[in-house]
């Protein structure tokens, strides 16, 4: 029997809860729990991927960009501070947290030559910190050990394996549906049509995925600044404020990001700040999860340093190349 003529025989409603059956399965077999916060979520890109993944982009970053250094005292500065922040999430906090990916890790911290204030993170433990914001933090290593450990928090929660696996599930759950409509005689998509579905699955699921993974890692940086002994995690404070006045100096766009942070990859620098408020006053990683998501009421999440933030551009689909480049551990 034919594909088509079998999917004719499917009742759509078999085939929607065949679907939902699977996903919940699929929940509860490959679930993990990130340390720190103890959420839990799902990731199917193998660990082996995730560093080979990451080592490609890096290459590519490290091509397109100039180093400063490592004799340099700023790149022996923050590779001091990511070794320490590395031994304490190899450690994990103790409650079963998932950190097998981190034994094989090959943590790389360099300094770029560029002046923007900002860092990124790549799988496998490449984090990247532009010498633009060593310079705005020279005097504060409490800070700037807060803006490494929020790159090395998204690498210990496994944030662009996660969000590479739910593209892949919307992508799967897309064609499957895509197939029963078809096959069912129903009109063949248009490019205006997949348009609008890939814009309200980035609007309505990546970004605000990526506002909570914004949160977790401030949660995460704070809990392993403690642990690596670089300070309470109240330095935090003072990245955020940075942030929002490099918003606040870029005028009518700065002020529409804060408008419109619920558009954006990232939570508002204010938002942050007092998500990290709560969680240093009721103490445990898994507060500043509980007061993001009170924010989550409506308005969403960034991410940490970087510059002034730039109003959210249109949503546009995103093609495989963008999405191998794992844009989700951009930028602060």
């Amino acid at each position: 029997m034919g594909v088509l003529r079998l999917a004719r025989r499917v009742p759509k409603a078999w085939v929607a809860a065949g679907l939902f059956l699977a996903w919940r399965l699929l929940r509860r077999d490959r679930r993990q729990r990130v340390p720190f916060t103890g959420r839990k979520h799902v990731v199917l890109v193998p660990e082996a991927v995730e560093r080979a993944l990451g080592e490609t982009t890096f290459a590519r970053l490290l091509a397109s960009k100039r180093r400063v250094p490592e004799s340099d005292p700023r790149a022996r500065r923050v590779a001091a501070l990511g070794a320490a922040i590395v031994r304490a999430a190899a450690a994990g906090d103790g409650a079963g947290g998932y950190v097998d990916h981190l034994r094989d890790a090959a943590w790389r911290f360099v300094v770029l030559d560029d002046p923007a204030v900002n860092a990124c993170a790549l799988p496998g433990g490449k984090v990247c910190v532009n010498a633009g914001l060593i310079d705005r933090f020279a005097g504060d290593d409490a800070a700037l050990a807060f803006v490494v450990a929020h790159e090395v928090g998204h690498v210990v929660a496994r944030h662009s394996a996660e969000q590479l696996t739910m593209q892949a599930a919307t992508q799967l759950v897309a064609t499957v549906a895509q197939g029963v409509a078809l096959a069912a005689g129903g009109p063949a998509p248009t490019k205006q049509g997949a348009q609008g579905v890939e814009t309200l699955l980035e609007m309505g699921l990546f970004r605000p995925r990526s506002r909570e993974q914004e949160y977790e890692a401030d949660a995460i940086g704070v809990e392993l600044v403690r642990a690596a002994g670089l300070g309470d995690g109240s330095a935090s404070i003072a990245v955020f404020q940075c942030f929002d006045a490099l918003a606040d100096a870029a005028g009518a766009a700065g002020a529409m990001t804060k408008q419109l942070s619920f558009l954006s990859t990232h939570p508002s620098p204010a938002e942050r700040a007092h998500a990290v408020r709560e969680r240093l006053s009721l103490g445990g990683g898994r507060a500043v999860a509980a007061a993001a998501g009170a924010l989550r009421g409506g308005r969403g999440g960034a991410h940490a340093p970087q510059r002034a933030p730039a109003a959210a551009p249109p949503p546009q689909a995103r093609s495989k190349a963008e999405q191998m480049k794992v844009e989700a551990m951009g930028g602060y």
